[in-house]
């Protein structure tokens, strides 16, 4: 565990802690790594990261299966499962959904899933380990302790996509519905500024930006700019 600290410490941009998260995963066992964040409050999902298959992500996306996926639908509900067994899941023949979920994960190699999600801030930050063997079988029964343990060196080491978006990871999100304008201003909002002051550096009107400022706020599912520019903020797209 120290030597995953000081990989994670040498690391410098945001891209290369995301290679190096990935390499630390693969090194302890795991075929692939899944991370992201929820705010706290309304538990909505702000960004994802992975380094699953492109075919994975293709069909998980499109045939919409975060849906019923069981790690995410709990980290939604504050209860995300530590360890999943995906052969041991027994969908009902009405379920198709998530039968389809779990003939995907073992088509692909991820029969085992170690997550571990904590609190970071205003969001509760989530680290996911997809492995294609029993982890126990390689290191024992102290495995998932380790596990656990590395997660959280990770996740505190991660660090939101920012305007890089990663779009097609925002399962279940308003944010890839965002147009670039409405981002813009979202940002400047993020950053304390008056509608008129957006306004004003947009060379729009006043009430352009109140209508857009509106659009955000119904696509992200917010009652307030406030809470939409947390979001962002969350995202890692607005810094103060």
């Amino acid at each position: 565990m120290i030597d995953t600290a000081d990989k994670l410490a040498a690391a410098g941009n945001d891209q290369e802690i995301w290679e190096t998260v990935v390499a630390i995963s693969r090194r302890i066992g795991a075929k692939a790594v899944g991370a992201g964040a929820l705010m706290k409050d309304s538990r909505d999902l702000v960004w994802m990261r992975s380094s699953a298959s492109d075919e994975w992500f293709e069909d998980y996306r499109e045939s919409e299966l975060y849906r019923v996926d069981p790690l995410l639908r709990g980290a939604i509900a504050g209860k995300m499962p530590e360890f999943l067994d995906t052969s041991k899941a027994r969908p009902t023949r009405e379920e198709q959904a998530r039968r389809h979920l779990q003939a995907a994960a073992l088509l692909s190699g991820y029969r085992y899933f170690i997550g571990r999600m904590m609190p970071l801030g205003a969001t509760d930050q989530v680290v996911v380990l997809y492995c294609g063997k029993d982890p126990t079988s390689h290191f024992g029964p102290g495995t998932q302790r380790a596990f656990t343990a590395i997660s959280t060196m990770l996740s505190l080491a991660l660090q939101p996509p920012g305007r890089a978006d990663a779009d097609d990871l925002s399962f279940g999100s308003g944010w890839p519905l965002l147009t670039q304008e409405e981002r813009d201003m979202l940002c400047f909002s993020g950053v304390g500024l008056s509608p008129i002051e957006v306004a004003e550096r947009l060379h729009v009107t006043q009430e352009h930006v109140l209508r857009q400022i509106r659009n955000v706020c119904l696509k992200l599912g917010t009652a307030t700019v406030e809470q939409a520019a947390s979001l962002a903020m969350a995202r890692g797209a607005v810094q103060l």
